[in-house]
């Protein structure tokens, strides 16, 4: 299962969930992301900003980048479903739900648009950040399919988000 949260709740959703691998997507200079334990698999801990512009990059932001994004995926290919996962962002709402959006594609490509509903639907307050769908869906090679499918989701909700979200990777 991949779990959804935000970083004033990855502790508490890592107590209750004792996730194999935790993927964490921060602003640089942010304090290091403590966990519970120490039990899991992995912990992917990368520092952006949650930035859409290509080369928007400053000394304080940092925009992301094909690196970025080839780390991510190769942390998705040493998960593979195997075992729990949380990724989280400051808010849960754009870093985190395009790197749900780009491992859940890496598994099963061809169902864009299907995993895109489903988050949409699990998380109506998801904004998957569109410069990492654009890195995602060239490095998978795509075709502008991602791309597309993160366009057709609705508008998100703009209200806080709380707790963790469950989302099945068999979509």
């Amino acid at each position: 299962m991949i779990y959804l949260t935000n970083i004033l709740d990855v502790w508490s959703a890592a107590l209750e969930i004792e996730p194999e691998y935790v993927l964490s997507l921060v602003d640089p200079g942010t304090e290091k992301v403590s966990l519970p334990w120490n039990s899991y698999t992995e912990h992917l801990l990368l520092e952006f900003s949650d930035i859409n512009i290509r080369g928007k990059s400053t000394p304080v932001f940092l925009s992301p980048s094909e690196e970025h994004i080839r780390q991510i995926l190769e942390f998705g290919m040493r998960w593979h479903g195997q075992g729990n996962c949380i990724v989280h962002c400051h808010k849960g709402a754009c870093r985190s739900t395009a790197a749900i959006v780009l491992l859940l594609a890496q598994m099963h490509p061809g169902r864009e648009e299907p995993i895109c509903k489903l988050l949409a639907e699990k998380a109506p307050h998801a904004a998957p950040n569109k410069l990492m769908i654009e890195f995602g869906d060239a490095a998978l090679k795509l075709d502008g399919r991602l791309e597309y499918a993160v366009a057709q989701m609705p508008e998100p909700w703009d209200q806080p988000f709380r707790g963790y979200i469950e989302l099945p990777i068999d979509h």
